[in-house]
């Protein structure tokens, strides 16, 4: 079997082995950096892989959210606007966010004021998220809010990497 063969396979199942329920994403990221890793791009391109509907919106247009309508869920990654998530769960919205960095390293005291601002981050976070989705498991293991789950990075099947152009699944607004 070729990959192309096996990944329009996999797409297929991993649909149907969650119900084959779309859900209505805002993401809200850095989408379209320059010189970047494209994080943004590739995740936006695994949820539409996996059947969902994903409209992008750029984080420093946050403020701007309903002009997206018809959204379930939003997806963020350090969007640092506790009103504007505020605004979005009392209107009906999950949500959720996924952070990659690591959050904590007390062992190391040169990153105590990185490490302290993206605690303060968290601190002012969790309270207006219904999830979040850490890569940080020694964050998550001290957690008390109960609203944290290790999910680390991975790849997709698009060729991506320095030299290459981004891949682009539709504009950002």
């Amino acid at each position: 079997m070729g990959n192309a063969t096996f990944l329009e396979r996999a797409e297929t199942s991993l649909h149907e082995s969650v119900g084959g329920t779309t859900v209505k994403i805002l993401y809200i990221a850095n989408h379209g950096q320059e010189n970047s890793n494209q994080d943004e791009e590739a995740i936006t391109h695994a949820l539409n892989q996996l059947g969902h509907d994903v409209q992008r919106l750029k984080e420093r247009n946050a403020h701007h959210w309903r002009l997206v309508p018809d959204r379930e869920v939003v997806l963020f990654h350090k969007l640092d606007n506790p009103s504007t998530l505020q605004s979005m769960r009392s209107e009906g919205l999950k949500t959720v966010f996924w952070y990659f960095d690591l959050v904590d390293w007390p062992k190391d005291p040169s990153l105590k004021r990185r490490c302290d601002n993206r605690k303060e981050w968290m601190q002012r976070a969790i309270p207006h998220t219904d999830l979040g989705f850490c890569t940080d498991g020694d964050w998550i293991n001290q957690d008390q809010s109960g609203k944290l789950i290790r999910l680390t990075q991975g790849a997709d099947n698009r060729v991506m990497g320095y030299g290459q152009q981004p891949v682009e699944d539709a504009p950002a607004l």
